[in-house]
């Protein structure tokens, strides 16, 4: 082990000193023990990894976790509570968890099957301002001081502001 390896392993609380392997033993290199320590106790990593689990877990599985599809146009908007009808917006109830809208749709599925529209909208904006900046990256990178990389940059601090 070289002296940085130590230090972060005696940082970290871990055994400087690492016992002799055995034949069967599988092998890992003391740099893939010290980055895994680091990252599970990184607090804001976890929760945003937790978050970003949890959103691609609603879009895979948000239109099977729905009790029905809210875009189905022939719903009925009415219901009958204690032998009277009522129409929508229709309270929190076992039937709608989160309620209803003024049209009688699930509050709950609306939320479900939207969210992935919303998300692939996101990746979408992402990609095009991924490819607008390596563009402009690369404009401004071509000729370094130049008047192509101010008019560049000058774009760059007037939309980041």
């Amino acid at each position: 082990m070289n002296r940085l390896t130590i230090a972060l392993r005696a940082a970290l609380g871990m055994p400087t000193a690492r016992p002799a392997p055995s034949d069967d033993a599988p092998r890992t290199s003391a740099y893939h023990d010290i980055r895994w320590a680091v990252v599970l106790r990184n607090g804001p990593f976890l929760v945003g990894a937790l978050l970003v689990l949890l959103l691609l877990g609603v879009v895979a599985l948000g239109p099977r976790l729905a009790r029905e599809n809210p875009y189905y146009a022939g719903q009925s908007s009415l219901q009958t509570v204690d032998g009277g009808l009522i129409a929508p917006p229709f309270p929190p109830s076992p039937e709608y968890p989160l309620g209803s809208d003024r049209w009688g749709r699930d509050i709950l599925s609306l939320l479900l099957y939207g969210a992935r529209n919303t998300l692939v909208a996101c990746a979408f904006v992402t990609m095009v301002r991924l490819a607008l900046g390596l563009g402009l990256g690369a404009l401004a990178g071509w000729r370094t001081g130049g008047l192509l990389d101010r008019a560049v940059m000058g774009l760059v601090e007037i939309i980041s502001s």
